[in-house]
C-alpha cells in the first residue's frame, strides 16, 4: 500500500442523515479565513461552492469534516480548497479515525506548497509505514501530531 494508492481509492460519499445535516461554515476576520467542514458531506460543500461561483476558495486553515473520515473528504472537494493548514479533530479511540485515505488525500493536493495537518492527539493508529512514506515521497508537508494551537 502506497499513500498514491491511498489517495486514489474509491470515494464512496458519507450517506448519514446525521451528518448531511451538520453545519459547515467560513469564519472571516480582518484578512484571515478558516473553513470548518463540521461533519459535512463533500458534495454539500461543493454545491455550495458552486453556487458562490469559484472555481476553488482560498482560506488560512480548514477543519477537515468528520474526524477526517475517509467517507467525508473526497480528491475533488481538496482540489477545490486552496489552503495550507488543514486541522483534524480526534482521538481515533471509536472508528480509528483519521483514515488514511484522508491523510493521503490532503498530501496528494498539496505536493508543492509546504503544508500542515493538525492533529489534536498523539494517534496510534497512524503507522510508521506511512508516516515514512510521507516524509520521504512528500517532503512538503508536516504531519504534527498532539497539535494545540495553529498559527493562521
Amino acid at each position: 500500500m502506497s499513500i498514491e494508492a491511498l489517495a486514489n481509492a474509491t470515494f464512496d460519499d458519507d450517506n448519514s442523515p446525521t451528518n448531511k445535516s451538520s453545519f459547515s461554515f467560513l469564519v472571516e476576520y480582518e484578512d484571515k479565513k478558516i473553513l470548518y467542514l463540521g461533519d459535512c458531506h463533500a458534495q454539500i460543500v461543493m454545491s455550495w461552492l458552486d453556487e458562490q461561483q469559484p472555481d476553488s476558495i482560498k482560506v488560512d486553515a480548514v477543519k477537515i469534516s468528520h474526524h477526517g473520515s475517509q467517507n467525508n473528504t473526497s480528491l475533488d472537494l481538496l482540489r477545490r480548497i486552496e489552503c495550507d493548514k488543514y486541522l483534524i479533530s480526534t482521538n481515533g479511540k471509536s472508528h480509528g479515525h483519521p483514515d488514511l485515505e484522508t491523510l493521503a488525500r490532503i498530501a496528494m493536493v498539496n505536493t508543492q506548497t509546504q503544508t500542515e495537518i493538525h492533529l489534536n492527539y498523539d494517534l496510534e493508529t497512524i503507522p510508521e509505514w506511512f508516516v515514512s512514506d510521507l516524509h520521504e515521497n512528500y517532503p512538503m508537508i508536516k504531519l504534527l501530531l498532539n497539535s494545540c494551537e495553529v498559527e493562521v
